[in-house]
């Protein structure tokens, strides 16, 4: 409604009122979170771990503010040098935002963190949108497997549907690389997907 959130790759939340906008004079206002006390991979809060010169890696991917809820999709290491995407939540609140697991899953893929031009967390996907008010449509890019995009036991390389009331969730659309885009047409039913491609090519 009346607030804009900016928040950075690592996990610093800020926000402003849409009045500052027309007064010229932009403050951002720093929001206490408890991030640090659900992300724990030192890759995450380490500014310095852009030594390939591309975006950073392991990073918040993409947030969604609905019904007072505030919804972060983030890389996220589920063993040692083992990631996936996955969901935390917080009831917006000014005081501090607390976060909890909203979407998770064990499988995982290997990184190797010593040459991170080997180090695929980029094709990460991560875009949330909401469908039909209960449901949210999230995306997973497939980390450069592309083997696993097409195999339904998997859900790198998807697009899931997932029930915000239950947190059951089911595979949408299957087949993808690295969708970052997404945008969904309530009036004309339509869901409109972008995804970068592997030597240009982005569809």
């Amino acid at each position: 409604k009346d607030f804009i959130f900016v928040i950075s790759g690592n996990g610093k939340i800020t926000y402003l009122n849409k009045d500052n906008l027309k007064s010229g004079t932009v403050k951002l206002k720093v929001l206490n979170n408890n991030i640090k006390d659900i992300i724990k991979d030192e890759l995450f809060f380490d500014i310095r771990n852009n030594v390939n010169k591309s975006s950073y890696q392991v990073s918040i991917k993409d947030i969604l503010v609905h019904k007072k809820k505030l919804y972060i999709s983030y890389t996220k290491e589920i063993k040692k040098n083992c990631y996936n995407t996955s969901i935390i939540v917080s009831n917006i609140n000014f005081n501090k935002l607390v976060f909890k697991d909203f979407f998770s899953y064990d499988e995982c893929i290997v990184t190797k963190r010593k040459n991170l031009n080997n180090f695929y967390i980029l094709v990460s996907g991560g875009r949330m949108i909401i469908k039909d008010d209960d449901k949210m449509l999230f995306t997973i890019g497939d980390y450069r497997n592309s083997n696993i995009a097409q195999k339904d036991n998997s859900l790198f390389g998807k697009i899931i549907l997932i029930n915000l009331n239950s947190n059951k969730y089911e595979i949408f659309s299957k087949g993808h690389r690295n969708p970052q885009g997404l945008l969904y047409d309530k009036d004309k039913n339509i869901i409109l997907s972008t995804e970068h491609g592997p030597k240009g090519g982005d569809e």
